[in-house]
């Protein structure tokens, strides 16, 4: 399955993304939640389910300006690991149910 898009994408600066959910066995979203600009909040949100190996909140930011983003107070839901060919007397990999990403974006 090839992932594209993202499930919600926040850009601009002093938006708001509140008592929402993304939840997604079938979604083909390569991030569930993806902020651009700054001072931005994301509260009361629940993204779970994310089957991909992509993080489930992508988060840009321009180098040496603060984004000021609020994340608060939401609920990342159950995370199954991505589908793949166990092999034999091979331990699991731990994966923890949240996964964030920060990007860094240099200026040219």
């Amino acid at each position: 399955t090839q992932f594209t898009g993202d499930a919600i994408t926040l850009a601009g600066n002093h938006n708001r993304l509140t008592d929402s959910a993304v939840t997604g066995g079938q979604s083909k979203s390569k991030f569930f939640v993806h902020l651009f600009g700054a001072d931005n909040r994301m509260d009361r949100c629940y993204l779970a389910d994310k089957t991909s190996g992509d993080p489930t909140l992508q988060i840009e930011v321009e180098e040496h300006q603060p984004n000021n983003h609020r994340i608060d107070g939401n609920h990342f839901g159950n995370r199954p690991p991505p589908r793949q060919k166990r092999r034999r007397n091979h331990a699991r990999r731990l994966q923890l149910p949240i996964h964030v990403q920060l990007q860094n974006h240099r200026r040219k």
